[in-house]
């Protein structure tokens, strides 16, 4: 909840803030983990903007998530993004 928070509150102008459902790994990690990216391409991989966003993002994630609140829910259905459960989000939820 952190990142996506951070991520809302500090735009970059061409890019959007959504969830995704799935990740495609890897998939066999014992601890727990957290995809943050930017883009599928080298055009965006290459946006110092887009970058320190994402820093931001991490940093805010180490700082202070256990800080995050939020009423706690668990989605099932949609596609691989989830544009339904990105509104619950920014709207107060955590998944």
């Amino acid at each position: 909840k952190a990142a996506f928070s951070f991520l809302k509150a500090h735009p970059v102008n061409g890019f959007d803030v959504f969830m995704e459902a799935t990740h495609h790994g890897p998939g066999n990690l014992k601890t727990p983990c957290l995809f943050v990216e930017i883009g599928s391409g080298e055009k965006e991989w290459g946006n110092e903007e887009a970058g320190a966003a994402v820093a931001g993002a991490i940093e805010a994630v180490l700082k202070g998530w256990k800080k995050q609140e939020g009423k706690v829910a668990l989605g099932f259905g949609g596609g691989h993004y989830c544009p339904s459960f990105s509104k619950m989000e920014a709207d107060g939820f955590a998944f």
